[in-house]
């Protein structure tokens, strides 16, 4: 799996909205991950939230997320992870289960709680804007 940039991520990302490579249901933090090509990297998205070194985690609000960053939330379980496109959040499993879609920032009201964690940039294999 070769490395993409920001760019070519998030264009990956919009690519499977219409055109999905696979049904993504409950695999937040592997498409994620697949978006950058990036190898498997932790079980759920709440365990990779855990691995983020503390000066590397991000909690102000998701508008100030950069393009490409992670963004995480406290999904009761596994937790999720999404995409920061320019204005909203690429993200599985918000519109239709297994889908990939545009979600706005906070993901309102999704399954009645959702509690927004934070962002980064940094995963195990290095820092998203660097790869």
């Amino acid at each position: 799996m070769a490395h993409r940039d920001i760019d070519e991520a998030l264009a990956w990302a919009n690519n499977e909205i219409h055109h999905p490579t696979r049904d993504w249901h409950e695999l937040c933090l592997s498409f994620c991950r697949s978006s950058y090509g990036l190898p498997p990297v932790a079980p759920s998205a709440i365990d990779l939230w855990h691995k983020i070194p503390h000066h590397h985690k991000h909690h102000g609000p998701a508008e100030a997320a950069p393009r490409g960053a992670f963004v995480y939330f406290d999904y009761p379980g596994a937790g999720h992870v999404t995409l920061k496109a320019r204005h909203t959040l690429i993200s599985t499993d918000y519109c239709h289960p297994g889908k990939v879609c545009h979600a706005p920032l906070d993901l309102p009201a999704w399954h009645g709680s959702h509690y927004y964690l934070g962002w980064s940039m940094w995963t195990p294999d290095g820092f998203l804007d660097q790869i």
